[in-house]
Formats: C-alpha cells, structure tokens, sequence
C-alpha cells in the first residue's frame, strides 16, 4: 500500500514536471528573436558607393 502511494506520488510529480517543461519550451519559442548587432565597418573598406562624400562623425561643443 505504501509502494502505491509512493509510486502514484512520483508519477504526478514528473508529469507536473513534463508539463512546466513543455511550458517553458513553448515559451521560448515565442518569444520574439533578437535583433542582430548592427555591423560597423573599418574606416579602410571601401565605401559601397564611390561618389559619396565620405562622413565623419563629431560632437558638440
């Protein structure tokens, strides 16, 4: 009777486990993904576009 018990127990206790695992893996799959860093070039690459002005960028006084 005591084996039942314990065993009945454990069962509940991994299918709650199975369940918040399932929750979670559902979760993160919704979640929206990241955007991706945007990508600065080195000042000695080529410009895409060779009659562009060239920019640099400054600060304010």
């Amino acid at each position: 009777m005591c084996h039942d018990w314990w065993m009945r127990r454990e069962k509940r206790r991994e299918e709650r486990f199975d369940e918040e695992l399932r929750y979670l893996l559902d979760e993160e799959e919704r979640r929206a993904k990241r955007p991706e860093p945007v990508v600065e070039h080195e000042t000695g690459d080529e410009p895409a576009d060779p009659d562009r002005t060239p920019l640099e960028a400054g600060t304010r006084s």
